[in-house]
């Protein structure tokens, strides 16, 4: 069963099962709270989860390209839930989820007890750190897309989207029921990526962030994901980064048991 809140006229979804101190997570683009679905199962007896489904995704209000969009909405998504709660919560968060939890955690540090954020998509703090070559890597990326969902080329933009995050194998060996939810979903991931021009922090805006962070990438992830985990790992005050070999970017869903793993005993070190 789905719970409901509206954010800026918006309907958002989220789960909300278990009891205890809360746990909140946070998917990345073209998934939902599902993402972290086998996570909740082992958690739920002893946690509250809270999960939200972010704007365009899953059971929350869909998304159109003729929506403006707000590049802080998602973020008030997770401070709306991590409100729900009177005592601060562990965030466990994915990419475009985990860009979110990060500004949120910003803005609302004294609610949250725990960070895992896995390779968050920040990508505006390439630029704020003057990473020019990745900053054009990812800028292109995000201009490919953008191009396509402009002439109506959803499949092409998907495709540009996933070959940069999985590779050219991985998208083509993708079943067919996976392609299309991925093209279903691209206009607000073509929305998303539109919104990394946006400067709304400097770097030392986020020492903010006192909670304990673990920041976990892959050790064959893209570039852009890389200078993004270098540059918190030098700006965030309490940090542990954890390299997942032989993972990519999608470390959640090919590496589950890892990721499950990790996240679990950063919220147990970090639960007294």
């Amino acid at each position: 069963m789905m719970k409901h809140f509206d954010i800026n006229g918006h309907s958002i979804a989220y789960q909300d099962v278990g009891t205890g101190t809360a746990i909140l997570f946070a998917h990345c683009s073209s998934a939902t709270h599902k993402e972290w679905s086998s996570l909740t199962q082992e958690l739920q007896n002893n946690y509250r989860i809270l999960a939200p489904d972010l704007l365009g995704y899953g059971d929350s209000e869909k998304w159109s390209v003729d929506k403006s969009y707000d590049a802080l909405d998602d973020a008030r998504v997770i401070e709306k839930c991590l409100k729900l709660t009177d005592k601060p919560a562990h965030v466990v968060a994915h990419s475009y989820g985990g860009a979110m939890a990060l500004e949120a955690a910003r803005v609302n540090p004294e609610r949250i007890k725990s960070l895992t954020l896995i390779e968050p998509a920040s990508f505006h703090l390439l630029k704020l750190d003057n990473r020019d070559s990745e900053w054009r890597q990812i800028s292109s990326v995000a201009s490919e897309v953008i191009a396509a969902i402009n002439k109506g080329e959803a499949e092409k933009a998907a495709k540009a989207y996933m070959v940069f995050w999985a590779g050219r194998i991985k998208w083509f060996l993708m079943p067919r029921k996976m392609k299309h939810h991925i093209i279903e979903t691209i206009e607000k991931v073509a929305a998303e990526f539109s919104g990394i021009h946006n400067d709304y922090t400097s770097l030392s805006d986020y020492r903010s962030v006192t909670a304990p962070v673990r920041l976990i990438m892959g050790s064959k992830t893209t570039r852009p994901a890389k200078a993004i985990i270098d540059i918190l790992s030098k700006t965030l005050p309490d940090i542990e980064v954890t390299t997942l070999k032989g993972a990519g970017h999608m470390s959640p869903f090919t590496h589950k048991s890892e990721i499950n793993a990790l996240a679990k005993q950063h919220i147990s070190k970090h639960e007294i």
